[in-house]
C-alpha cells in the first residue's frame, strides 16, 4: 500500500489484482482450506457492490453461486482477515430496534473501487446507478425505458440511463434517458 500512495506504483489494477491473488492464495487457503477461487471472488466483488449496504446473505450466495452456510462462512473469514467490517445498528433500547441487521462496509474503499470496476474516485463518489437496454432496433421506442423503474427501489441514486440500438445518430428521448447507437461504443 505506501508504494501506490506514494506514487511508486502508478497502475492500481496491477497493485489490487496482485493483492487479491496473494490473499486468497495465502490468507484464505490458510483460513478455509480448499476453496474455488473463483466463486470467492465473486462473493467478494458482490460484497463490494453491496457496501455500505444492509447486509444479506442470501443475495451474496445467490451472486457467488454458493448456500447461504457458506456465505456466512466467507463473510466471517472477510471480516477475520480486516477486509471488512460489519457495522451493527446502536439503540440505548435493544428491545425497540426496528432494524438488527448490520451493514456491510470495506476498510479499503480502493479495493471496492478496484473490484466493482469504478474508474476513478469522483465515480465512486457518485456512485449512481445507468441502466442500459440493448436492443436489435433502429427505432427504438420510448416504452423500453419503462424497466428502468425497477431500479427506483435502490438505496442508489438512479443516473441517466440508454438504449443501445441499431439506430443512425446519437439522440435522446428525454433529459433522462438516451438513444445510444451502437457504432457508437
Amino acid at each position: 500500500m505506501p508504494g501506490l500512495v506514494g506514487g511508486q506504483y502508478t497502475d492500481r489494477n496491477i497493485y489490487y489484482s496482485s493483492y487479491l491473488s496473494t490473499y486468497v492464495e495465502r490468507d484464505i487457503r490458510e483460513l478455509s482450506g480448499d476453496i474455488d477461487v473463483l466463486k470467492f471472488n465473486r462473493f467478494v466483488t458482490a460484497a463490494a457492490a453491496r457496501t455500505s449496504q444492509l447486509l444479506n446473505y442470501k443475495a451474496l450466495a445467490d451472486d457467488a453461486d454458493i448456500d447461504v452456510a457458506t456465505a456466512k462462512a466467507w463473510v466471517n473469514i472477510l471480516e477475520t482477515t480486516g477486509i471488512i467490517f460489519l457495522l451493527h445498528p446502536y439503540s440505548n433500547n435493544v428491545l425497540k430496534r426496528t432494524i438488527k441487521t448490520p451493514k456491510v462496509y470495506f476498510y479499503d474503499t480502493g479495493l471496492v473501487c478496484y473490484l466493482t470496476k469504478w474508474s476513478s474516485p469522483e465515480v465512486a463518489e457518485r456512485g449512481a446507478i445507468c441502466p442500459l437496454e440493448i436492443k436489435k432496433t433502429a427505432t427504438p421506442d420510448k416504452r423500453l425505458t419503462r424497466v428502468f423503474g425497477v431500479l427506483d427501489k435502490s438505496p442508489l441514486k438512479l443516473g441517466v440511463g440508454a438504449v443501445l440500438c441499431m439506430a443512425e445518430q446519437f439522440s435522446a428521448f428525454d433529459r433522462n434517458n438516451l438513444i445510444v447507437p451502437i457504432w457508437m461504443i
